[in-house]
């Protein structure tokens, strides 16, 4: 029995003989906007008529050289997959429904050893990037050298590039000049072992220890597994009566292993973290948090993506410069501080 023949797929020349117009204008009428397109009401009708009779379905690159766009953006990572997770996942919520709000969609571009990611950038697949948390500065030439619109969300740019960050130092100092107001003076600043090494593990740390000891307290640091933290915390000899967390990653086994210890929160450790994140408002007690504005985040890096890419097409203005934006985070208090017992 003899394999049945593919149909061959219908082309913009199909197309054109059976409207008896120029392969040129069955193009224009396909693959440009209404607002754009040269091509009279009429006759963009009766092409995309004759199109959907014949099943043509046009190619990105198609669409792409009369458009003079793709109108997709490149999510660039590293890793297995990318980190989509707490802050992350709300940034890139606003980010994707922004980009969508001007018919631009989202594709994930892994790094990999390969450089098939650095063809992809060259080959014009994408109008704009953007990259979350770490922005290693090798990726970052890659896509000057294109001069690709980009823009970085949570992570540091090293040449020029826009970013879009909160104020974790701003928000180190909130959590510290809580912690003082209730009377504490002696606070500790733990992360894990395991958490992903990024910026803000110092800047979070840099301002707390600006608000304390500015008010003449202390404060020590603690790396290592919660399990391994807990009973320094609350050895007697360090006088610690607070105690500030990188991230909720830490504060949720954290809170557990003062438990198990016989440790109370706040009676015995008052408890702050950093990133409004489930399940904290929900545990026993509530943990006091410093809210990251995640969806601020993602909303003003689409919007500056945006207007950069506009800047790179034929009739549109140039490309406006680099921007910066940093974002203020919010002290959100719940019932796990409190006044130092010895207060």
């Amino acid at each position: 029995m003899s394999a049945p023949t593919l149909k061959p797929k219908p082309t913009l020349s199909d197309i054109a003989e059976r409207c008896q117009l120029s392969k040129g204008t069955v193009s224009r009428a396909l693959h440009l906007s209404d607002k754009d397109s040269p091509v009279s009401e009429s006759t963009r009708q009766r092409v995309r008529k004759v199109a959907q009779e014949l099943g043509y379905r046009a190619n990105w690159q198609a669409q792409a050289l009369s458009r003079g766009r793709t109108h997709s953006v490149g999510l660039l990572y590293e890793g297995t997959v990318p980190m989509l997770d707490s802050v992350y996942r709300d940034m890139l919520e606003t980010f994707v429904q922004k980009l969508r709000a001007f018919d631009y969609h989202l594709q994930l571009v892994p790094v990999d050893p390969a450089g098939i990611w650095s063809e992809a950038l060259r080959g014009g697949r994408f109008d704009g990037c953007a990259m979350l948390q770490n922005a290693p500065r090798p990726i970052l030439n890659e896509i000057a050298d294109v001069e690709m619109p980009i823009v970085l969300l949570n992570a540091a740019a090293s040449g020029g590039e826009s970013t879009v960050c909160p104020d974790d130092e701003g928000g180190g100092r909130l959590a510290g000049e809580h912690l003082l107001k209730l009377g504490h003076r002696t606070i500790a600043y733990t992360y894990d072992t395991d958490a992903v090494p990024h910026f803000s593990i110092r800047t979070r740390q840099r301002g707390l220890e600006q608000a304390v000891q500015e008010a003449g307290g202390r404060v020590m640091f603690f790396k290592g597994h919660q399990y391994e933290v807990a009973p320094k915390l609350l050895d007697p000899a360090n006088g610690i009566t607070a105690t500030v967390c990188y991230s909720h990653f830490e504060a949720t086994p954290l809170l557990q292993h003062l438990w198990q210890l016989g440790a109370k929160v706040p009676d015995d450790m008052s408890l702050v973290a950093f990133n409004d994140e489930f399940p904290l408002g929900s545990l026993i007690p509530p943990v006091t948090t410093v809210g990251v504005p995640a969806a601020q985040i993602g909303l003003h890096g689409a919007e500056i993506l945006l207007r950069q890419m506009r800047g790179t097409t034929n009739d549109a203005r140039p490309r406006p410069p680099s921007k910066n934006i940093i974002l203020e985070e919010s002290l959100i208090i719940r019932a796990s501080t409190a006044k130092p017992r010895s207060t």
